[in-house]
């Protein structure tokens, strides 16, 4: 089950513990799989906490988004006309569609 080639950062039976925590069934191969994907993840972590954020300044609102998005404004449309022109599925000046319920 051991596998050499990675750097054990995490146990397998840290692995196995969270896979009956949350009722997984892993064979050894899934195992030492998700072993392996869970350490990239730490390690990606381990590197983000790396970083240095001291002159950064905290956001209080992580969608502040309003200096980076176009004014909503309303643009003028197609005409009914029009609208009823683009397709075959009409009738009487109104758009059909399939049944949907019955």
């Amino acid at each position: 089950m051991a596998n050499t080639d990675r750097q054990e950062i995490l146990k397998i039976s840290d692995v196995e513990r969270v896979a009956e925590l949350s009722r997984l069934k892993l064979d050894d191969e899934e195992l030492e799989r998700t072993a392996a994907q869970l350490e990239r993840v730490l390690e990606y972590f381990t590197r983000l906490s790396a970083v240095d954020t001291d002159n950064i300044e905290p956001s209080d609102d992580p969608n502040d988004f309003a200096g980076h998005l176009r004014e909503d404004a309303a643009a003028p449309g197609l005409e009914r006309e029009q609208l009823i022109g683009l397709t075959k599925h009409n009738k009487d000046g109104f758009l059909t569609v399939p049944r949907a319920v019955e």
